[in-house]
């Protein structure tokens, strides 16, 4: 115990003084300030820790940390295997993990659990097999994702500290993307990808960092490196058109999601239905507590009621009448904060001006939000794997506010009342 609180606590420094020497963590920012985050992270990727082994809370991290180690070991027992299974080479799976392991986890695109197992077994080496120390490192690429997002806004849209605020002030998405979970490697390797996007339109060239970043981004969630595809080609086509934004990413999008539901060599439609069953039949297996209904997906032609439920279930559920327990009281209340923003955010943007940067952030999400709410049936699952995305909605919207804009509007409303 005390060996382990010492490895942590010298993991923990190395962090903090990555974070103090690192050009890349110059964002403008004290350095104070990211020490801080960086504190407050490992804190909650503790308490989630505590959560999980007292109330069995919070996804697959555990089961995802002990098949690392047992990856681990196998380094030292067959080195040669270890190679074959971290490259991906050819190896009798059943002979080497067993279904408890979430490695042969059935999926038609890639297997992400695969990624976080070998991020794992890798940190294990250093580590000394202790999951507190893996949580510092994992909150220190959450750390990086965040701070890589704050310079992609300064790039894009100035130095606004509401940007800021909005990035890590989102309860849901502080609380989520920490401790070792997909979502803190998720946002490390989103926010990489938007900075270098970032960097590659100002200097006119594709990067590294970009290919490499995207390369990452599909290893950790796939769906989301694939959402970049259509919202990439609108932001190109948009550029060399010159003309109305969004007009040229709705256009894009239509045509996307033709070629999505009519495309021969992939069913995609057979796909969606199959996560939603698949999703519905654990939540049935497993107990969930907080299963929501969902629409049967019927046909692609006839998917219009989904796509408002899946849009209703990511702004409003949970509601007021429906909360079990203080998890989903914090829930409902984030989402009627949110709203509310929203609705002061729109009543305040100025003309309703569709800059490129504005469509890209919010055809991306909104199409992920739907894609999240069509399969996802489970509340709190919904709730963590929106959280990584809702910051960029939000920045979408909030980098063309004008107070003065919003009071005329609302002075407006109340003399029409009146």
């Amino acid at each position: 115990m005390w060996v382990q609180c010492l490895v942590f606590f010298l993991h923990f420094a190395l962090a903090l003084v990555l974070i103090y020497k690192m050009h890349f963590f110059k964002c403008g920012y004290a350095w104070q300030w990211l020490v801080f985050f960086f504190i407050t992270k490992v804190g909650v990727g503790l308490l989630q820790y505590f959560l999980m082994l007292q109330f069995s809370f919070g996804g697959d991290a555990i089961s995802f940390f002990n098949t690392g180690l047992y990856l681990n070991q196998i380094a030292f027992e067959n080195p040669w295997l270890f190679i074959k299974v971290m490259s991906g080479l050819g190896f009798d799976v059943e002979t080497v993990f067993t279904p408890q392991m979430y490695w042969t986890n059935a999926d038609i695109l890639f297997n992400d659990n695969q990624t976080m197992i070998r991020l794992h077994a890798l940190l294990a080496f250093f580590s000394m097999c202790s999951y507190i120390v893996h949580t510092v490192w994992f909150s220190f690429l959450s750390l990086i994702g965040f701070v890589a997002m704050i310079k992609t806004m300064q790039l894009f849209f100035g130095k606004k500290l509401l940007h800021t605020l909005l990035l890590t002030c989102i309860p849901s998405t502080f609380f989520w993307c920490a401790g070792c979970s997909k979502e803190a490697v998720l946002i490390a390797f989103l926010g990489l990808f938007l900075w270098a996007l970032a960097n590659a339109i100002k200097q006119l060239r594709i990067t590294f960092t970009l290919l490499g970043s995207c390369a990452l981004l599909f290893l950790i969630k796939s769906y989301i490196a694939l959402a970049l595809i259509p919202a990439l080609l609108s932001w190109c086509i948009a550029f060399y058109l010159k003309k109305n934004n969004w007009l040229t990413f709705a256009v894009v999008y239509a045509f996307t999601i033709i070629f999505l539901f009519t495309m021969p060599a992939f069913d995609f439609m057979g796909y969606l239905i199959f996560k939603q069953h698949s999703f519905q039949y654990l939540a049935e297996w497993s107990g969930a507590g907080s299963v929501l209904p969902l629409l049967e997906i019927k046909s692609p032609w006839l998917m219009v009621p989904n796509y408002l439920q899946a849009l209703e279930h990511i702004f409003f559920r949970p509601h007021i009448f429906e909360i079990k327990n203080m998890q989903w009281l914090f829930a409902a209340i984030e989402n009627y904060v949110l709203l509310l923003l929203l609705v002061v955010f729109v009543l305040g943007n100025q003309k309703f001006k569709g800059q490129s940067a504005t469509c890209f952030l919010l055809f991306f999400t909104v199409s992920l939000f739907v894609l999240i709410g069509i399969t996802t049936p489970v509340l709190g699952s919904l709730v963590r794997y929106k959280a990584p995305l809702m910051p960029l909605f939000f920045i979408a919207l909030v980098w063309q506010f004008n107070y003065v804009v919003l009071k005329q509007r609302l002075n407006y409303l109340f003399s029409l009342i009146k």
